[in-house]
């Protein structure tokens, strides 16, 4: 298991880890070659460059869920791992295109998520209604004009 973290936006996060962002491939490939499935705990959110840097972690990342900027780089950095895990060969070089498994933004998506939805009073106004439902949560995903998650 190899977390990937740094935050989107920082200058050094997984993404300049190695030339072109091939960390996770050349990751993938040598547990690969033990026969090891590999594991990466996706964990950028937080880290990233917000608008409530200073702010505990819960708030932190829902405040960063909610930033438009923040969250095209966000998209952008996730999509550039699935290039280096998939099947195809972008910017020149050949994806890993075997059974890997990502566990994205653990502790936000298995914790703050919840916590938020059904107790407003952690969802610091980043929430619509209150209850055991994730639509009720705010995100910026249209909004952050990254045309790939439009839909």
């Amino acid at each position: 298991m190899q977390y990937l973290s740094g935050g989107v936006n920082t200058g050094g996060g997984w993404e300049v880890w190695n030339d072109k962002g091939q960390f996770p491939l050349n990751y993938a490939n040598e547990s690969a070659q033990h026969n090891y499935m590999p594991v990466f705990p996706y964990y950028e959110l937080v880290q990233s460059n917000g608008t409530c840097g200073s702010c505990p972690e819960n708030q932190r990342d829902l405040s960063n869920l909610n930033n438009s900027g923040l969250m095209a780089a966000y998209y952008a950095n996730f999509a550039l791992l699935m290039k280096r895990l998939g099947t195809g060969n972008y910017d020149g070089i050949q994806g890993f295109g075997k059974t890997a498994l990502v566990n994205v933004e653990p502790d936000f998506a298995g914790g703050y998520t919840v916590q938020a939805a059904n107790n407003n009073s952690v969802c610091f106004d980043f929430c619509t209604n209150q209850g055991n439902d994730p639509a009720f949560l705010k995100a910026s995903v249209v909004s952050s004009g990254f045309g790939d998650v439009k839909g």
